[in-house]
């Protein structure tokens, strides 16, 4: 019997397909494993166990759903789609199910989509999600959200692109927050990068304070990452963390080129001064020195008017001894360049502090 495509193989009877399932060609045996598929549902999945082992290979098969997709067998792609149990052919024939819908909205279609995203194999659950990304299923937004916690950091990563696709929609506020509640919860380094990349910038205050508020191990790596895809970070950024930050989040934030917004982060500032002025770490020393070069400039008479009386004093009692100390350098070591600079602002932050 030569049986010349799916058409012919599925017009034959129960019996002859079964003939062909055990005796045809590569593909008539694959015409007549999706032919009794379609005509006996899950009870033909005794018979078509074999095909896995068979010779035809998943390569022939993603060819030929693409021809049955071509034919209209969107009946027969659905039943492959539901029961294949080879991953790469699954997913195409999800695939081709769904680029041939007549509706990527209906519910139909839809329920479909999530039935796949939620139970499938990986290899089907990327496949799912990159027919929504070209608009080839609509699954509703909010109905992704669990997918960010997939345990395949590929879905994850394109479900946040799905998730952000459209700034203009309705949900994209929920969006935001729920991208930033996964970020914060994300242990692959990638995937926060890939998440980082498709938030808006004005997310990253939400970012690092989520962050904060489940790890405080983990705000460096964040404040890193925000550096590495921004460039910059701004005073309104961190003004959230910054009081409870670690020394090391705290020098990140002062060595980032970060300008405060005065009088809001004097509080701050002198904080962190009063915290390292006897600090007996390079650590502490540093983020000190840090410190005092950013609240230097901001020092004029009308911001000092308005410290509290125990951050005036303490800045006058340190801005004295940096002058006490560096004078007695310059006597023993003799003056470099930029020292008279460096004692006439220093004299004149003792004189309006004092």
């Amino acid at each position: 019997m030569h049986a010349p495509n799916f058409a012919a193989v599925a017009a034959l009877s129960l019996e002859e397909q079964r003939s062909l399932l055990e005796g045809g060609d590569s593909p008539e045996r694959l015409w007549s494993a999706w032919a009794i598929a379609l005509r006996l549902g899950q009870d033909a999945l005794p018979l078509l166990l074999p095909m896995e082992e068979s010779d035809v290979s998943e390569g022939l098969r993603r060819q030929l759903l693409v021809v049955l997709a071509g034919m209209g067998e969107r009946r027969l792609l659905r039943t492959i789609a539901d029961s294949e149990p080879s991953p790469s052919v699954q997913a195409t024939a999800s695939m081709l199910y769904l680029r041939t819908a007549p509706d990527p909205g209906s519910s139909e279609t839809v329920s479909f989509a999530l039935r796949q995203l939620r139970t499938a194999p990986t290899q089907v659950r990327r496949s799912i999600l990159g027919e929504q990304e070209l608009g080839q299923a609509s699954i509703p937004t909010r109905e992704l959200f669990p997918t960010l916690r997939d345990a395949d950091v590929a879905v994850r990563i394109a479900c946040a692109g799905c998730i952000l696709k459209d700034p203009s929609s309705n949900a994209y506020p929920d969006s935001v927050r729920a991208v930033v509640a996964a970020f914060a919860d994300e242990r692959e380094s990638d995937a926060r990068r890939e998440f980082l990349s498709k938030l808006p910038r004005s997310a990253v205050p939400a970012v690092l304070d989520a962050v904060a508020r489940g790890d405080t191990s983990r705000v460096l790596d964040a404040l890193d990452a925000v550096l590495g895809q921004f460039g910059e970070l701004t005073w309104g950024d961190v003004r959230n963390i910054a009081p409870s930050a670690t020394l090391e989040v705290t020098r990140s934030i002062l060595a980032s080129g970060i300008r405060p917004v005065f009088p809001e982060a004097a509080g701050w500032l002198c904080d962190v001064i009063r915290t390292t002025s006897e600090g007996d770490s390079a650590l502490m020393r540093e983020v000190n020195w840090r410190a005092l070069y950013v609240i230097r400039p901001f020092l004029t008479e009308e911001a000092i008017a308005l410290l509290a009386a125990r951050d005036r004093a303490l800045l006058f009692t340190t801005f004295q001894r940096a002058l006490a100390e560096h004078v007695e350098h310059v006597d023993n070591y003799g003056p470099d360049s930029g020292d008279e600079d460096y004692v006439q602002e220093l004299e004149r932050l003792v004189r309006v502090l004092g």
